[in-house]
C-alpha cells in the first residue's frame, strides 16, 4: 500500500495508509505513544447490561489478527495501550493502569480498567478519570465527541505525554488523532498513521481545531510568548524558583513543567516569552468566540 494522503499540520504531519508501508525511517529517539488493534476481533461496543453505553458498529482495522509489538519496541520510550492482550510478546516492562469508573461502583458489563505497558523498568501508575459510556468526565459538550469504538479521553493521552520525555510523539495507530492533539497541547512534533480514511479526517480536523486552539492561547505552535500560566512559569524558573514551586503556582502539572524545562535548555525561549499579557488582552481573548470553552 502506497501513502494515499499526506497532511502536514503544525508540527504534526499525518499519514493515510498501512503503518507499516507508509511511514518513512524514524528518529529511534522518539516515543511511541499508541492504542493499536488488540487482535480481539473488535467490532463494536455497546449493548452491555448498563444503561449506559455508546454504540459504535464500525470494525476496527487489523483487529482480526494477533499483533506484533515487535518493530516498535526499538524506540526510546513506548506506551502500548492493551498491552495486556499481547503482553506474551512483550519483554518485560512496567503498567500503566487506567481506572474508567474513578473509584465509582461498576454499573456495566464491560472492563472497569484498561492496561498500557510501557517499556523499561519503573513504578507502575494508575490514572483515574470517568469514561464509561456516556459518562465522561471530559468531552461532554460540542455533539459527538466519540467517533471511533476504543477511542481515548484527551485527558489518558496528555497522562501519558507527561511520563514520556522525548521531543517527537509517534502513533503509528492514530485512529482520531487524539495523541496527536496531546502532543500539540505539550508542544511537541507528532507523526500519526491511520489507515482507516474517514478517521483520518476526523483526525486532521480534531488536530487542526487543537493547533487552532493552541495559537489562539500561544500554546502548542508559533505564538513565540506562550500562555499566560508559561509566562508565569518561565519567569519564575528564570528566577530561581524550585521547579516543583514555579509549577504550582503557575498551575502546570509537574510532568508538562520538566518537558518545558527541557525544551527551553535545548531552544532558549525569546524574551517576550517571559513577559506577562495585559489583563485587556486576556479578558479579550478570553470574550472572543473562539475563547469560549468547548
Amino acid at each position: 500500500m502506497i501513502c494515499q494522503r499526506k497532511e502536514v499540520i503544525g508540527n504534526a504531519t499525518l499519514y493515510l495508509g498501512d503503518c507499516r508501508e507508509v511511514l518513512p525511517p524514524l528518529d529511534r529517539a522518539a516515543a511511541i505513544v499508541s492504542d493499536p488493534p488488540y487482535g480481539i476481533g473488535f467490532a463494536m461496543s455497546g449493548g452491555g447490561k448498563g444503561s449506559h453505553n455508546v454504540r459504535n458498529l464500525k470494525p476496527v482495522h487489523g483487529d482480526d489478527e494477533a499483533f506484533d509489538p515487535t518493530e516498535w519496541l526499538e524506540f526510546s520510550d513506548v506506551i502500548l495501550w492493551g498491552g495486556n492482550h499481547f503482553a506474551q510478546r512483550l519483554p518485560h516492562g512496567r503498567w500503566l493502569a487506567w481506572d474508567k469508573l474513578a473509584g465509582l461502583a461498576a454499573f456495566d458489563s464491560f472492563s472497569d480498567v484498561e492496561f498500557a505497558w510501557r517499556k523499561g523498568r519503573g513504578k507502575d501508575r494508575i490514572f483515574s478519570h470517568m469514561w464509561k459510556g456516556i459518562c465522561k468526565a471530559s468531552e461532554k459538550t460540542g455533539g459527538k465527541e466519540r467517533w471511533h469504538p476504543t477511542q481515548k479521553p484527551i485527558a489518558l493521552m496528555d497522562w501519558c505525554l507527561s511520563l514520556v520525555d522525548a521531543p517527537i510523539i509517534v502513533d503509528p495507530f492514530m485512529g482520531v488523532g487524539t495523541t496527536g492533539i496531546s502532543a500539540v497541547k505539550a508542544m511537541r512534533s507528532f507523526v500519526g498513521c491511520e489507515i482507516d480514511p474517514d478517521y483520518f479526517d476526523i483526525a486532521c480536523r480534531r488536530i487542526e481545531d487543537a493547533q487552532r486552539q493552541g495559537n489562539l492561547f500561544g500554546g502548542g505552535g508559533s505564538m513565540t510568548g506562550g500562555s499566560q500560566q508559561l509566562r508565569l512559569f518561565r519567569r519564575a524558573i528564570r528566577d530561581g524558583e524550585p521547579i516543583d514551586a514555579a509549577a504550582a503556582n503557575a498551575g502546570i502539572e509537574i510532568g508538562e513543567a520538566r518537558l518545558i524545562v527541557a525544551d527551553d535548555l535545548r531552544s532558549p525561549p525569546p524574551p517576550e516569552a517571559f513577559m506577562l499579557i495585559g489583563i485587556t488582552e486576556t479578558l479579550a481573548a478570553l470574550c472572543s468566540p473562539w475563547g469560549r470553552a468547548a
